[in-house]
C-alpha cells in the first residue's frame, strides 16, 4: 500500500490500516503514524469520539512503540486550549497508556490538567475521572486542594458526575459522592450542584415543556419576535418545533410572510419553521432562495457559514419535505452545477425514482469538499431509509470507502448488511474500525445498537 492511500484510510479511520500493519512493516508510514499519534483525525469528535482507541491499536503494530508513546506524551504536555480537540484526544490516548500501567502517562495527565485549570479550562477532566473514578473527580474539583467554585456552572459539575456514573454505575457513584461530601465538606456544594443539574436534565420533560411552549406561542407573537430581535436570542430548535406543532392556517401565514421577506436574519427563522412542517404554498419561492448562492461558503466571522449560506441550506431543508416535479428538477440542477451537491441530493427523498441510484453512484465518486461529501452521505442515509434497495449497494460501498465520518459509516455498513451485500473483507475491517459502535456491532453478531 502506498503512503498516500495509507494516510487516507488512517485519516477516515478504516480498520484496513490496522489489518495492513499486522502483516507489513510500519517504517514507510512513520510520519503518517506520528501525526495520528499527536493529532485528532476525527471528522466530528463530539459524535465519533476521539479515535484514541484506534490509534492505540495501531501503535503496538509498529517496531517503534516507545517513539510514538513519547511523541504523544510530549504533544500532551505542549497542547493548548487553541487546539482543544487535539488535547482531548491526547488525554484519551494517555489514559489508555495509564490504564495499562504506564505511571509516566498517568502523571502527565495530572500535571497537564493542573496547568490547564490554572489557565481557565478543564480539558482532561473527563479522562481523569474515567481513569481514577472518585479520586479523579476529587482532583478535578480541587486540583490544588481548593474547590474551583467560580470556574464552572453546575452543568460542568453535572458532566463530571455523569462520567463517574458511566464508569462505576449510579449506585456505586452515589455512595462515593456521599462519602466525599462528608470527608471534604468544601466539595459538597459542587457535588450537590452537579447532582441537581443532572436530575433536571430529563430530556423527555424538557421536550414536553418545549412542545407546550410552542403550542401556546401565537403566530403574531412569533412574527413580532422575529422582527424585533432579528431572529436572535431563541434556539433554532424552537422555530422548527413551533412549525411542527402549529396549525395549517398559521403555517400559511408564516409562509406568506417568508416569501415577502428579504433580510437573511429574518429569513432564517422563517425557513427553520419549515424544517419538519411541509411548506403550504407553491415551492417556487423556496427554490429561488435555494439558488440564491451557488458558490462555496463564505466565512462571516462568527461561523464558517455566512447568513446567506445558511439561507440556502435552510431553504433546501424546507424543500426536502415537498414532493413536486420542480423540486426534483432543482435537485439535479444543483447536483450538477452548484457547490451544495450533497445537500441537494436530499431533495430526492420525496421525489425518488429507482434509477436515481445510478446518478448518486456517479456523484458519490466525485471529489467534493469534505463538508459537502459528509452532507451527501447524510442525504443518502435519508434516501436509503425511505427507499431501501439492492440497487443502492454500489453507492453504499463508495460511501464506505470515502465518507469522512465514522459515525455515518456505521449506518452505511448496517445498510449493506441488511441488503446481504456486506463483503467478508469489510466485516473484518469493521472489527478494527475507528468507531467503537461499529466494532461492537460486528462482535455482537450484527445486532442493531443505539447510536
Amino acid at each position: 500500500m502506498d503512503k498516500t492511500e495509507f494516510e487516507r484510510i488512517v485519516h477516515i479511520g478504516l480498520g484496513r490500516a490496522i489489518l495492513h500493519l499486522q502483516t507489513h512493516d510500519s517504517t514507510p508510514y512513520r510520519e503518517i503514524l506520528l501525526h495520528a499519534c499527536t493529532h485528532s483525525t476525527a471528522y466530528d469528535p463530539q459524535i465519533e469520539g476521539s479515535r484514541a482507541r484506534y490509534t492505540y491499536d495501531l501503535i503496538p503494530l509498529t517496531n517503534e512503540v516507545d517513539f510514538y508513546r513519547r511523541a504523544a506524551l510530549n504533544a500532551l504536555a505542549q497542547s493548548s486550549k487553541d487546539h482543544d480537540r487535539d488535547a482531548e484526544f491526547l488525554f484519551e490516548l494517555a489514559r489508555m497508556f495509564a490504564e495499562d500501567g504506564d505511571q509516566e502517562a498517568r502523571q502527565a495527565m495530572y500535571d497537564k490538567y493542573r496547568q490547564s485549570i490554572a489557565q481557565g479550562y478543564d480539558t482532561g477532566a473527563s479522562q481523569l475521572i474515567e481513569l481514577d473514578g472518585i479520586d479523579g473527580l476529587v482532583f478535578v474539583l480541587a486540583p490544588d486542594g481548593k474547590p474551583i467554585f467560580s470556574r464552572y456552572k453546575p452543568v460542568e459539575y453535572e458532566r463530571y458526575i455523569w462520567h463517574l456514573q458511566y464508569r462505576d454505575g449510579e449506585g456505586k457513584a452515589a455512595q462515593a459522592l456521599d462519602k466525599v461530601s462528608l470527608n471534604f465538606p468544601l466539595l459538597a456544594p459542587l457535588i450537590y450542584a452537579g447532582t441537581q443539574s443532572l436530575l433536571r436534565q430529563d430530556k423527555r420533560v424538557k421536550y414536553k415543556s418545549q412542545v407546550q411552549v410552542a403550542k401556546n406561542f401565537s403566530y403574531e407573537a412569533l412574527r413580532d419576535f422575529i422582527l424585533e430581535h432579528d431572529g436572535e436570542h431563541m434556539p433554532s430548535f424552537s422555530w422548527a418545533l413551533w412549525g411542527k406543532q402549529t396549525t395549517r392556517d398559521n403555517l400559511k401565514l408564516a409562509a406568506a410572510d417568508l416569501l415577502r421577506e428579504q433580510k437573511p436574519e429574518h429569513l432564517l427563522p422563517y425557513l427553520e419553521i419549515f424544517t419538519y412542517a411541509r411548506f403550504p404554498l407553491d415551492p417556487s419561492g423556496l427554490i429561488k432562495l435555494a439558488l440564491s448562492k451557488t458558490d462555496a461558503p463564505t466565512d462571516d466571522g462568527d461561523s464558517w457559514l455566512s447568513k446567506e449560506d445558511r439561507v440556502v441550506i435552510h431553504a433546501i431543508r424546507a424543500l426536502k419535505n415537498i414532493s413536486h416535479p420542480d423540486v426534483r428538477a432543482l435537485a439535479f440542477q444543483m447536483m450538477e452545477s452548484s457547490f451544495w451537491k450533497g445537500q441537494a441530493a436530499g431533495l430526492l427523498t420525496k421525489n425518488w425514482q429507482e434509477s436515481d441510484w445510478q446518478f448518486l453512484q456517479r456523484l458519490s465518486g466525485q471529489n467534493l469538499e469534505t463538508e459537502e461529501y459528509h452532507s451527501l452521505v447524510m442525504s443518502i442515509r435519508d434516501i436509503f431509509q425511505a427507499h431501501p434497495s439492492r440497487a443502492a449497494a454500489p453507492t453504499l460501498l463508495t460511501l464506505y470507502e470515502r465518507g469522512p465520518c465514522s459515525h455515518c459509516r456505521q449506518y452505511i455498513v448496517e445498510y449493506l448488511h441488511s441488503l446481504g451485500a456486506m463483503p467478508d473483507w469489510m466485516i473484518e475491517e469493521c472489527r478494527h474500525d475507528s468507531y467503537g459502535d461499529t466494532r461492537e456491532w460486528v462482535e455482537g453478531g450484527f445486532i442493531d445498537i443505539e447510536k
